[in-house]
Formats: C-alpha cells, sequence, structure tokens
C-alpha cells in the first residue's frame, strides 16, 4: 500500500510519462494522437481529483480525532505517556 507521498510522486511520474508519449504520437502524425491526449488528461485530471479527496478525507479524520481527544483530557485529564 502505497502513502498519500508516494501516490503523488507516481502519479507526477505517469503524468511525465504520458505527456511524453503524447508528443511523441503528435510528432509521429498518429490519427489518435488527439485523442490519446484527451484520455491522458482525463485520466490525470481524475487522478488528481481522487488524491484530493483523500487529502480532505484524511484531514477531516485528523481534525475529528483532535476534537475527540480534547474533550476526552477535558473530561479526564491528560494520559501519562
Amino acid at each position: 500500500m502505497r502513502t498519500m507521498t508516494e501516490a503523488a510522486e507516481r502519479l507526477a511520474i505517469v503524468t511525465l510519462n504520458l505527456d511524453l508519449m503524447c508528443k511523441r504520437a503528435a510528432v509521429a502524425r498518429d490519427p489518435q494522437a488527439a485523442r490519446l491526449t484527451q484520455l491522458a488528461v482525463d485520466a490525470v485530471d481524475l487522478a488528481a481529483d481522487v488524491m484530493l479527496g483523500l487529502a480532505l478525507l484524511v484531514q477531516r479524520e485528523t481534525h475529528e480525532a483532535e476534537g475527540r481527544l480534547q474533550a476526552h483530557e477535558a473530561k479526564w485529564g491528560r494520559a501519562p505517556l
């Protein structure tokens, strides 16, 4: 399982590879170059949306956990380490 940072790095690498493939297809005058480019853009946009959604979910869960901890500490005092 990848961490969020590893997934973001992988997305960047895949994005660069897709960009290179699309440019090669365009230079080779491949009739599918425009379609390939649009598919690549759509795939990267979708992946970025998923990554953003996961980051927001982690942020919300962290905020909620901090709230629960503060409520627990207010009621019971700070737990010894």
